[in-house]
């Protein structure tokens, strides 16, 4: 068996490892470690990140700002969440904490990273907005 690894972020999540573990066949030695993420950010944080680059793409979009005039290269393309993403948040989250995944996030350094972002996008594009909240979250539903 191979190692994985789950991140126990929900209640969905803590089912689906449940009947992961409930399927195996216990025909050898198996060990399992849980370990708390001391101040791990929330499913809500995860799904602002997320609303929060796809509207600051869109923004960036709509004022006329391509990947490459933001980050000053060469090719055209239009920005979506993913590109603001790994262009934008990923690297400042990289510089500021030494951390790859937005999962790695506490919820002080999703708030920090954000700032930083925001600011930069506020200064120099004139695009800024707040990060996104629970009622942002119902008025999309």
């Amino acid at each position: 068996m191979n190692k994985i690894t789950v991140h126990l972020n929900s209640p969905d999540r803590l089912t689906e490892a449940l009947e992961y573990l409930a399927k195996i066949e216990l025909n050898g030695m198996y060990s399992m470690t849980l370990n708390k993420l001391p101040h791990a950010y929330t499913l809500q944080q995860q799904k602002a990140i997320h609303v929060y680059m796809r509207l600051l793409s869109e923004a960036l979009n709509d004022g006329g700002w391509t990947i490459q005039q933001v980050l000053a290269q060469a090719v055209d393309r239009d920005w979506d969440l993913i590109s603001a993403k790994n262009n934008l948040w990923r690297p400042i989250q990289v510089a500021m904490f030494d951390k790859e995944s937005t999962t790695q996030l506490d919820r002080d350094e999703v708030v920090k990273v954000y700032e930083i972002l925001n600011r930069h996008t506020s200064n120099i594009f004139g695009i800024g907005m707040n990060f996104p909240n629970r009622k942002d979250f119902e008025a999309k539903q």
